[in-house]
């Protein structure tokens, strides 16, 4: 009986090798693939605004019309000076800021599939230690991304450990969250607005063409005319205007009229456009209401950001009035997000 035993452990541990060395080829798999998807960004049409004809279609690596006017992207810092903003710190650039990108991407992009696994983490943050989530009857491709995203946190060193656990009843997944300050700052919002910034700089240069190359502060930490100290997520500078971006993974009606005492008082601009994006899934009538109280910051999902950034963009660049302003249609579809941001 104990020969047995033994001879089942063993097995046992090497089906356990065997499903780690699966997990590396799919990160292989996924890195190769993204790589590609880069090469092919660079192959694709690129938008460019002319003075005549608004936006037209420049083929491949064409050049662009002597006649086209693109203008230089809004520098945000002197954009808040010009308001009597002035920046006490900004973010800069982080060893951990790759790990944060590639994570921060494949978070985004299978945040559905996700969810549950990430919410795990975000609550065991508090509480530290091992735990479980159960995927006892999830859907397969549940199974596969969570599992695949534990291994790339583990990888990363978000992870302390992790560990899928599988057998004939059950489907577990055991780990073990680090604790270290800027690991719990990606979990809890830093991912959502890199992932923003990332999905922002690919529309732009896709709408606008290679030329334009956005400007933009992360957390930039502020001294308001009135003395009060302020901290905005994400500020982008593009062609003719300021995208001002405000994240929230959960409780963002602590925050919202305090966004709109910013909007109304100092960001109310016809070069901003203020926006809300938020994980929590809203109905129009809610989003209309968050709208309001935040002084009329138009108000999303993040399912909406691509199909949202799209209208924006051509709104920014269409003659003045030709597009109305406003939250997107409540059926506005997204569209895919090819992950070619790893040449950023």
């Amino acid at each position: 009986m104990g020969q047995s035993a033994n001879l089942l452990l063993e097995v046992l541990l090497k089906l356990e090798g065997i499903q780690r060395e699966i997990g590396a080829v799919q990160e292989s798999i996924v890195k190769l693939l993204s790589e590609q998807a880069s090469e092919e960004f660079q192959q694709r049409p690129r938008a460019v605004l002319t003075e005549n004809l608004g936006i037209v279609e420049v083929e491949g690596d064409e050049p662009r019309d002597v006649s086209a006017v693109l203008e230089e992207c809004v520098e945000p810092e002197q954009w808040l000076a010009d308001r009597g903003i002035s920046i006490k710190t900004k973010r800069e650039e982080s060893p951990l800021d790759e790990a944060f990108d590639r994570l921060c991407l494949f978070l985004g992009q299978r945040f559905e599939s996700l969810a549950p696994f990430y919410n795990a983490v975000k609550q065991s943050l508090n509480t530290g230690g091992a735990k479980t989530l159960d995927l006892t009857g999830a859907p397969s491709h549940v199974i596969s991304d969570t599992v695949q995203f534990a291994h790339m946190l583990l990888d990363y060193g978000f992870l302390a450990d992790s560990e899928y656990i599988r057998n004939t009843q059950r489907r577990l997944l055991r780990f073990v969250p680090q604790s270290h300050g800027q690991v719990i700052n990606f979990f809890t919002g830093g991912w959502l607005e890199r992932y923003v910034l990332q999905t922002v700089r690919e529309r732009v240069r896709v709408h606008f063409g290679q030329d334009a190359e956005p400007r933009f502060l992360l957390n930039p930490q502020v001294l308001l005319p009135d003395g009060s100290d302020f901290e905005f997520d994400i500020l982008v500078g593009i062609p003719g205007s300021i995208l001002w971006f405000e994240c929230k993974t959960g409780n963002w009606q602590e925050y919202v009229t305090r966004y709109g005492r910013i909007n109304e008082k100092y960001m109310k601009d016809e070069l901003c456009v203020p926006t809300l994006v938020l994980l929590d899934p809203l109905r129009p009538e809610h989003k209309q209401s968050a709208s309001a109280l935040a002084g009329g910051m138009r108000v999303i999902n993040l399912p909406e950001l691509e199909s949202y950034l799209n209208t924006v963009l051509v709104e920014r660049s269409s003659p003045k009035g030709s597009v109305p302003a406003g939250n997107p249609p409540a059926n506005a579809q997204q569209t895919t997000f090819s992950g070619a941001l790893n040449g950023v």
